[in-house]
């Protein structure tokens, strides 16, 4: 029972806290998202494995390895955090 009611707690303060960071800050100024959250560095690679540079329509299972290297790619020269969806 005390391990709910700590959780409980510690929910209800970071939903207010994220609430209070959110009204007083970022809905005013919408600049302000780029210095509160990730918006800034997070970049996606969408793909369907219909057309892998190099391969062709090989599938989407084929197309993980190289959407997981432009990620790599991404991450290592231009310092942002990347995901690789394939579907």
């Amino acid at each position: 029972m005390y391990l709910l009611k700590e959780r409980t707690m510690c929910l209800t303060l970071f939903i207010l806290l994220t609430w209070h960071l959110y009204l007083e800050n970022i809905s005013k100024d919408k600049k302000l998202a780029i210095d509160y959250t990730s918006k800034w560095n997070n970049v996606a690679i969408v793909c369907d494995g219909i057309r892998v540079v190099g391969l062709g329509d090989v599938g989407p299972e084929a197309a993980i390895p190289v959407m997981e290297g432009k990620s790599v790619l991404f991450k290592v020269l231009g310092g942002c955090k990347c995901l690789s969806l394939v579907y």
